[in-house]
């Protein structure tokens, strides 16, 4: 019966949560946000509303009261937008014979992803970055050449594996593999084939950027390869949130102290010291929040470089006012190996580091012929690290053939 089982795979279940239409070339799949404390929060809502409606007044009355009121409004939009989310919330995915999409909606489109079907990997289960009540919540993933689509969470182990059987087998027999072939090859490579290390040659490598690529090669002799930055727009509002909410509070009693609220009494004396050093880590927590937010805004203007020129790498890595600059010579050089979750610390950029949704998770290591690691390109995805590498080993083969002469 385990064998059968198996063979059939996970049966599908009595009742499924979602909807899932198959159709000829692919599939339709659609989710209810649902779950969560709904009923708690729109109860809790209900009697902030009164105070956020009473203090409208008072700031009218009271310009003063302006900060003290801040914190309560950003609350009552932060859970009036997740309570939206819950009840009208819909995750969407469509899969065509040429294209999948995917979407986000509540009431509006909130987010949109197309993906070329040759890109689509395949679907599997995943793991959330966060803690719901001291467990993990899992989810389906589509892999892709790009950056991964992460959906369908809180659904049952069973409803899960049944519909993760379903959209793979739509995919049909001849859909990309999983990942590429990290086996060696039955014939070793010639001295005049390039290869990365564990088997890839430049014919599992990607001659063009995944759909979503990041990276722009910018006209210049030298292979060359540019990241700008963007808004990541979900660590904005969370630190703007989180901003507003405790720079507020934090406003009211520095402001206070200082006898800018008419309706506090200030303190004096031992009190007046007291309250003034009670504030100081508050006050630097906040300061360092201000600090993340700043980063944050300023990730637009980041601009990363990767220049291969003929006897060194050269990383340029630049922001308004700032520049840092780091150089690798080749001379050691003997392969370059793809890696997955083992980016270097040092290239991840703000959107990598505080977004929650980031998925980047490969990487290019240029490594030694004493089988060390001389600099590591982060913040790729693997159609990102394919294509690069390809690159590399097409116009920069002189670098594999010098080292392969020098052994021999």
């Amino acid at each position: 019966m385990n064998d059968a089982m198996q063979e059939h795979g996970p049966a599908k279940p009595e009742q499924l949560t979602v909807e899932f239409t198959p159709h000829s070339g692919g599939f339709v799949f659609t989710k209810k946000r649902g779950g969560g404390p709904g009923c708690f929060l729109l109860l809790w809502l209900t009697g902030w509303t009164v105070g956020c409606v009473g203090l409208i007044g008072a700031v009218f009355n009271d310009v003063s009261m302006l900060l003290f009121a801040v914190p309560f409004w950003v609350s009552w939009i932060a859970v009036a937008s997740f309570l939206v989310w819950i009840y009208f919330g819909r995750e969407i995915l469509v899969v065509k014979h040429d294209k999948a999409l995917f979407l986000r909606r509540a009431i509006i489109t909130l987010t949109t992803r197309s993906v070329p079907r040759d890109e689509v990997l395949g679907f599997g289960e995943c793991r959330s970055k966060h803690q719901e009540n001291d467990q993990y919540l899992y989810g389906i993933e589509m892999k892709t050449m790009g950056k991964p689509v992460r959906f369908a969470f809180r659904l049952s182990p069973r409803e899960r594996e049944w519909l993760i059987l379903q959209m793979n087998q739509s995919l049909g027999p001849d859909a990309p593999t999983d990942s590429p072939d990290l086996e060696e090859p039955d014939t070793q490579p010639t001295d005049d084939t390039p290869r990365l290390a564990g088997g890839l040659t430049r014919q599992t490598t990607r001659d063009e950027p995944p759909s979503d690529c990041s990276w722009v090669r910018t006209d210049n002799p030298d292979p060359e390869f540019e990241q700008r930055g963007s808004m990541p727009w979900p660590s904005l509002f969370v630190l703007l949130f989180v901003n507003l909410f405790w720079n507020g509070i934090v406003s009211v009693f520095v402001i206070g102290l200082f006898g800018g609220m008419k309706a506090e009494e200030v303190p004096e004396g031992l009190g007046w010291w007291g309250m003034f050093v009670f504030l100081i880590p508050f006050e630097v927590i906040g300061l360092s929040m201000f600090g993340r937010l700043i980063f944050v805004l300023a990730e637009p203007f980041r601009r990363t470089c990767w220049r291969f020129e003929r006897y060194q790498i050269t990383r340029h890595i630049q922001w308004p006012l700032i520049k840092r600059s780091k150089t690798w010579p080749v001379e050691q050089l003997d392969r370059i190996e793809l890696r997955s979750d083992d980016a270097e610390e040092e290239s991840q950029t703000i959107t990598s580091t505080l977004s929650s949704n980031s998925t980047n998770e490969s990487g290019l290591a240029f490594v030694s012929d004493n089988n060390a690691d001389l600099c590591t390109i982060g913040d790729l995805t693997q159609g990102e690290a394919l294509w690069i590498a390809d690159v590399l080993l097409d116009e920069r083969e002189d670098w594999f053939r010098r080292r392969r002469s020098l052994n021999g």
